[in-house]
């Protein structure tokens, strides 16, 4: 018999102490080999346990740190450079920037061209001007004014306007007719320019001498609109029916006058003169040009 074997009758009781020492030894290496290969399968358990708890810790130090940045930026004011004082109100270099992006139609905050910066500041000075012209006034702009603005510039396969820059517009356009010279017409067009509607022009025209009224001599030709004309370059650039040019030199017409046929390339008109009011000022250029010298001061020489 085999001592050694353990399934050997000879290990019992009286087996030699060495023997079984021998078979304790052998039965405690395997059961510290079963363990050990137990132990090996529970580590990825006992690691993804550990990364669940670890996991919303991290995160709730990341979203921590981030709310102590966030909190920060908002107590440290950011230091601006103010330019020019109008009334009570500052216009800075970041006002600047964010006007330049609100006239692109940008997305994203874009810093303005060197060479556009000083006339964005002029536009931003004639905003605040007319702002405070308006408030003293009491003139508003209504959301059916802007909206029906809007529509008109989309009939017209205009790129889309931006409501508050219409706003902005119409608000200067009724400050405009308050403080300077207005005309109120009758006007006949055609978008066709040709011998025949050049010819058809030069009849209309003989007519109107002779009828004395553009719009019984135009029917039942021509399209016809009544038509408002504020003296002002800016305001007249955006007319949609004549450069600003012929609507500026409109102006020199008496009232009742018919103005000769205009020719702006892509478009014929007659003009007819029905009312003609003289405003505070010369133009609307001499209004700002006036309110310029008792609200602006100029705090950084640029």
């Amino acid at each position: 018999m085999n001592p050694l074997d353990p399934n050997s009758s000879f290990n019992g009781p009286l087996t030699p102490v060495q023997y079984r020492q021998n078979r304790n030894d052998s039965k405690e290496q395997e059961t510290n080999t079963t363990t050990a290969g137990r132990s090996t399968r529970y580590i990825p358990l006992v690691l993804g346990a550990i990364a669940l708890l670890v996991l919303p810790i991290t995160v709730w130090q990341i979203n921590n740190q981030q709310d102590v940045r966030q909190r920060a930026s908002e107590q440290t004011p950011v230091q601006k450079t103010a330019l020019v004082r109008v009334g009570e109100d500052f216009i800075t270099d970041a006002d600047i920037d964010l006007e330049y992006t609100k006239q692109q139609n940008a997305t994203a905050y874009t810093t303005a061209p060197t060479a556009l910066r000083d006339k964005i500041l002029n536009d931003i000075i004639e905003k605040r001007l007319i702002a405070i012209e308006a408030e003293k006034r009491g003139v508003t702009v209504k959301s059916s004014e802007i909206d029906e603005k809007i529509k008109e510039s989309r009939n017209q396969s205009k790129a889309p306007l931006n409501e508050q820059l219409v706003s902005e517009m119409l608000l200067a356009e009724k400050i405009a007719s308050l403080v300077a010279p207005v005309i109120k017409g009758n006007v006949v067009y055609t978008n066709i320019v040709n011998t025949q509607t050049e010819s058809l022009f030069e009849t209309i025209q003989s007519n109107v001498n002779i009828r004395n009224t553009l719009v019984q001599a135009a029917t039942p030709y021509l399209r016809q609109n009544g038509i408002q004309l504020l003296n002002d370059k800016n305001i007249a650039e955006r007319n949609t029916l004549m450069s600003s040019e012929s609507s500026l030199k409109l102006f020199e017409l008496d009232e009742g006058a018919i103005s000769g046929v205009i020719n702006n390339g892509n478009r014929l008109l007659i003009v007819q003169i029905i009312s003609k009011t003289e405003g505070e000022y010369e133009s609307f250029d001499a209004f700002i040009d006036a309110q310029k010298d008792k609200y602006v001061e100029l705090l950084i020489d640029n």
